[in-house]
């Protein structure tokens, strides 16, 4: 995992991210659906996370659900509502990389005990 510095987050997922990385996932890309530094942010909350080995991407999807639902935040089938929570993993045979979306969730969601 690399050194991410802070600063370069957007501010509404920036707590977020740096507790996911603490966690020991490998955030790769992010978004609070506000603020629109790159022409790739989307309209709604994001926190992509990289999975290399496929056989993880399962585990480290029911980890982070786990994780989450022990602080406090609710998760729900995927949906773009905006005061939805929710978890979409996808694995890519052709790059042989997996993703894990964490869609909907921002630093104002995440309870401060994170």
């Amino acid at each position: 995992m690399t050194l991410l510095d802070p600063d370069t987050l957007n501010p509404g997922v920036r707590r977020l991210v740096m507790w996911l990385r603490a966690q020991g996932f490998d955030t790769v890309d992010s978004g609070d659906g506000k603020t629109h530094q790159h022409t790739c942010d989307r309209g709604h909350p994001y926190v992509s996370i990289q999975v290399n080995n496929p056989e993880d991407l399962v585990r480290e999807s029911m980890r982070l659900t786990a994780l989450l639902r022990e602080v406090g935040v609710n998760v729900e089938p995927v949906c773009l509502e905006p005061d939805v929570v929710s978890i979409q993993a996808t694995y890519d045979p052709a790059d042989e990389i997996g993703v894990i979306d964490l869609i909907g969730l921002t630093d104002e969601k995440l309870p401060i005990e994170a």
